[in-house]
Parts: C-alpha cells; sequence; structure tokens
C-alpha cells in the first residue's frame, strides 16, 4: 500500500484501486462500499495526457493516474502518480526522457521537474529556462528525438525544436505542426520516442514517425494508442 498521498485536494481524494484491493483482502469488503472504484486500463473515457519513457518502461499520463509498461513483459500496471514520484502534482501535461543523460523531465502549466534515476526529483522550473515566448503557458507535448539528438516541444498548433547539447532552441521556430507532420494534429496531446519511432497522439488517434538524422518525415503509420500499448 502507498504510505502517503502528496499534492492531492482532499475533496477529490480517491484511494487507488491498488490500495482498494489490499485493505479489503485484509479486512474484508465493507457491506456499504463505501469505495469508489477508480478507472479501468481500457476506460473508452479516459485520454492519454502525457506520455514517456523511463529506462526502458513506457509511462502514460492520465488525470491522477499513470500507466506504466514494463519493458521485458506485456503486463500494464495502473497506480495514482505519487505513488512513483510524490513530489509531483496530477494532471501533467507533458514528459520526456532524454536518454542520453538519463532524465526524466515532468511539465505542468510553466512548471516542470527534473527526475534522474527515473525516481529521484534533481531540480524545478519554468518552461521560460528552455526559452519559450512569455505567451506560452502551458506545453502540450514534448518528446526526444535520439536520431538527431533534439527535443520536440508541441504547444497548440506549432512546435519547437530545442538543442539538448546547446541548450538552446533551433533556429526557424516555432513551425506548424500541419505543415510539417501532415495529417497529425492539429495539437498533439502526448509524444514519445519508442524504439527508434516516434509516437505522436492526438485525442483517440496514434501517428508512428521515423525521423532521419536531418530530422525529415520517412514514413507514418496509424494504429490505436490503447490497442497498441496496454492490449485494449
Amino acid at each position: 500500500m502507498n504510505p502517503q498521498y502528496l499534492m492531492t485536494d482532499p475533496k477529490g481524494f480517491r484511494l487507488s484501486q491498488n490500495d482498494i484491493n489490499a485493505i479489503q483482502h485484509l479486512y474484508g469488503p465493507s457491506p456499504k462500499n463505501p469505495f469508489v472504484k477508480g478507472p479501468s486500463i481500457c476506460d473508452p473515457g479516459q485520454d492519454y495526457d502525457a506520455a514517456t519513457t523511463v529506462r526502458g518502461d513506457v509511462f502514460f499520463f492520465t488525470d491522477r493516474y499513470v500507466l506504466r509498461r514494463y519493458h521485458n513483459s506485456s503486463e500494464v500496471q495502473m497506480d495514482f502518480i505519487q505513488t512513483y514520484w510524490n513530489f509531483l502534482p496530477n494532471n501533467i501535461n507533458a514528459a520526456y526522457e532524454n536518454t542520453d543523460s538519463d532524465i526524466v523531465r515532468v511539465f505542468q502549466g510553466i512548471k516542470y521537474w527534473e527526475i534522474t534515476e527515473g525516481l529521484n526529483l534533481t531540480s524545478m522550473g519554468s518552461i521560460y529556462h528552455f526559452g519559450f515566448p512569455s505567451h506560452v503557458k502551458f506545453i502540450d507535448a514534448a518528446v526526444f528525438v535520439e536520431n538527431n539528438e533534439k527535443t520536440y516541444f508541441f504547444v497548440r498548433k506549432k512546435y519547437w525544436r530545442y538543442n539538448e547539447k546547446t541548450q538552446a532552441m533551433d533556429e526557424g521556430f516555432p513551425r506548424s505542426i500541419a505543415k510539417d507532420f501532415p495529417g497529425v494534429g492539429p495539437r498533439i496531446n502526448a509524444a514519445m520516442y519508442f524504439k527508434e519511432k516516434l509516437y505522436l497522439l492526438d485525442n483517440n488517434a496514434q501517428h508512428e514517425i521515423s525521423i532521419n538524422e536531418s530530422g525529415q518525415i520517412a514514413e507514418k503509420i496509424y494504429k490505436s494508442p490503447k490497442s497498441h500499448w496496454v492490449g485494449c
């Protein structure tokens, strides 16, 4: 069971389903059934707010929950976000893993949290650290592409490209999502780079894209994100 729940509004607080099951295993179910069951992994009304890899495992953020698919199996687990990172808030906007430096960055509004070794908070900051103009108040999606060592930030109908080595935005950005990624969007909900493929999610559609070292799109395939990742 999770020993503590942080940064959670008590008015809307719900135990995770794992904790509900553990309590009922110890004490038996209540005849009045006071616990509210959380959403299921395949809940049709559940959209992914953000996605990232963390040391080979795949994580999807949705509301106050996170789905984890283990890299060495098809097992998928759903828990509260604070089960893994008790310093993070709910309702995450974007997240990405820089696999070169073993850093995960998680975003909500203008804030971001930097995590190392998959678990440890090393710093917090503002999105303006990356060079965004002041009118940008949140990021829809973010992803680090290993092939060109650049991070793509998607904001509304445009995207920025950030050079992790120089720690500066590339010149000529932002650019139009619709122009550079035909058939995608117009807005991106979540993004992830996994096994040399870029995945962009807009609502219930998933776009699987190959990007070469120069950053050009090589191909595109469409699949359902829930059926692809969690077997729904």
